[in-house]
Formats: C-alpha cells, sequence, structure tokens
C-alpha cells in the first residue's frame, strides 16, 4: 500500500480551502458539467452560516485559550468541548466546508462541487485523523469520551 504520510499535517486548512475553491472555479469553467441556477439569497445564505459557525468555534478556541496553529496540533493545551464543540469536534472546517458549498451555489455548475468532496477528504485524511492521534495520545479517555459524544463533522 501506498505511504502516503508525508501529506499529513503539511497544508493549512485555510491554504487548502481556497486552493479547493480555485479547484471549483477552474472545474465549473472548464467542465461545466449540469449547470443551473439558484437566487443570489442561497449563495448569501450558506456563506453567512459557514462564516458564523468558523467565528462561533474561533470565539470558543479564543475563549478557553486553545492552540490554533491546525499543523501542530502536538501543542494543544486545552481540549475545546463547550459551545459549538459540543455539535461537531471540527466546526472550524465545517465553516470552511460550508463557504466552500456556497462558493458552489454562486459557480452554478455541479462539477463545481466535486471540490467540496475532495475537500472533505482530504482534510479527513490528512488533517483531521492526524490531529485526533495527537488529541488521543495527550488527552486519552477524556479525549476518548468526547469523540464518543460528539461527531466529527457534524
Amino acid at each position: 500500500m501506498l505511504n502516503v504520510s508525508f501529506l499529513e499535517l503539511k497544508i493549512p486548512p485555510l491554504l487548502l480551502c481556497l486552493i479547493t475553491g480555485l479547484l471549483m472555479k477552474i472545474l465549473a469553467s472548464f467542465w461545466p458539467f449540469f449547470q443551473f441556477s439558484v437566487q443570489p439569497f442561497f449563495v448569501f445564505l450558506f456563506a453567512a452560516a459557514g462564516s458564523f459557525i468558523i467565528f462561533l468555534a474561533s470565539h470558543q478556541f479564543n475563549k478557553q485559550q486553545a492552540s490554533v496553529n491546525p499543523l501542530q496540533p502536538m501543542k494543544t493545551a486545552v481540549l475545546a468541548r463547550r459551545g459549538i464543540y459540543r455539535f461537531s469536534r471540527n466546526p472550524m472546517y465545517l465553516g470552511m466546508t460550508v463557504l466552500l458549498f456556497a462558493w458552489g451555489i454562486y459557480l452554478q455548475a455541479v462539477s463545481g462541487f466535486l471540490g467540496v468532496l475532495l475537500f472533505v477528504l482530504y482534510l479527513t485524511q490528512f488533517q483531521i485523523k492526524p490531529e485526533e492521534r495527537f488529541l488521543f495520545k495527550k488527552f486519552g479517555p477524556l479525549y476518548q469520551d468526547y469523540c464518543q459524544q460528539t461527531r466529527r463533522w457534524l
């Protein structure tokens, strides 16, 4: 089996989100598979929801003085479990995904949504799972209980 662990914790999630948005634009422009039209309200609704989720997650991190560097989960000193973290273990990543979904609606081509799927798959495999390994090592049963009570995404 191919060892791809060298990709773990290498691309900052925000940069990955921007790269994915560019990929979505390219896909929608050069392969506009199943184009559709949509009211601008829906773009705004999803963009506002994604931004709000990120704001709540960031606010909770700041409130608990938790580490925010996604490339160095080993430096995490506090396990965020309150606020929006009661509903998702990764609300910042969820918010980015919702923003990408809004971008996909704006692009009005189903082919653009392929980027959202790739973002979720890549982020889960190369960012979230390595973070989870570090958090389990650091917090042990506390993190295990949290994982049993709260879903990874939503």
